[in-house]
């Protein structure tokens, strides 16, 4: 654990730990991931269950609906920089483990 990578990192890094450490080290490591992911997936990002909280806060307290196509706009630019992020981590991950 300590290193930083997206998926093939977490690969490799798990499949050591389960190797190494054993299996209750593997089954905690993917319990941190998961609450990671719960605490990330919160965040106020479009594409993320954040930006949907948000969005109910923000029109609860101007009573006033956004529109749907705003917020389809915003939608899906987040979700491209999300997708454009995990490629290029993807890339590096490649580079880095496999090369």
């Amino acid at each position: 654990m300590g290193k930083c990578g997206g998926i093939v990192a977490i690969g490799f890094e798990s499949s050591r730990i389960l190797k190494n450490l054993g299996f209750s080290r593997f089954l905690e490591l993917w319990g941190i991931i998961s609450v990671n992911l719960a605490i990330v997936n919160l965040l106020p990002f479009p594409g993320l269950d954040g930006w949907q909280l948000l969005v109910l806060i923000v029109e609860a307290t101007t009573r006033k609906k956004i529109p749907d196509k705003v917020k389809n706009i915003i939608s899906f630019i987040g979700l491209a920089l999300l997708f454009s992020l995990m490629a290029v981590i993807l890339v590096f991950d490649v580079i880095k483990y496999i090369f």
